[in-house]
């Protein structure tokens, strides 16, 4: 974390530090605010509640250096993105037992841009995908493949991850493709 603009505060045996802005990345933190309630805690619990905005890249790069990357099954590994995001979470780290980690979050994308293998470049991809400690979720992403619409969802089937994509082609670029 880079640039933080924050303050730190010590109330008998808990640490709460709010964030005014910083950045990460390459993406800019919003309000946040971190919190042990109980120092003295075994495990003490790191809580982090706030938001983020900026490039997609920069969300990917993160995903990979974190235990997301294995929560997904490394499903987000070598997809290429265009456009910014959002994203607001929340999430609870036991120190020392980060196992036990819970997550809640949700990635706005607006106009975004993906490239994954095996799948047809996505563009224009808007919706909110729903992020947990168990997997990842989305209902009626919308985005253009093979220069027509396309409405999908995401969710966790059988151990992975599981895209249901409903839409219109246009036959001459998938002839292209």
């Amino acid at each position: 974390i880079r640039d933080l603009d924050a303050d730190i505060r010590f109330e008998l045996s808990s640490l709460t530090v709010d964030a005014k802005r910083g950045s990460i990345l390459g993406a800019t933190l919003g309000p946040t605010k971190l919190t042990i309630a109980d120092l003295r805690a075994e495990p003490p619990v790191l809580t982090v509640e706030g938001s983020a905005s900026g490039p997609v890249t920069e969300f990917l790069a993160f995903v990979a250096q974190t235990p997301i990357a294995a929560w997904t099954k490394h499903a987000l590994d070598g997809v290429q993105a265009t456009g910014d995001a959002r994203l607001a979470l929340r999430f609870d780290l036991p120190l020392g037992a980060a196992d036990r980690t819970t997550v809640a979050g949700e990635l706005a994308l607006d106009n975004n841009g993906f490239t994954v293998a095996g799948v047809p470049p996505l563009t224009d991809v808007t919706g909110r995908i729903l992020l947990s400690e168990t997997g990842v979720s989305a209902t009626d992403v919308a985005a253009r493949a093979f220069g027509g619409p396309v409405k999908f969802s995401v969710g966790n089937a059988d151990g992975g991850l599981r895209v249901t994509a409903r839409g219109n082609a246009d036959m001459q670029v998938v002839r292209a493709e």
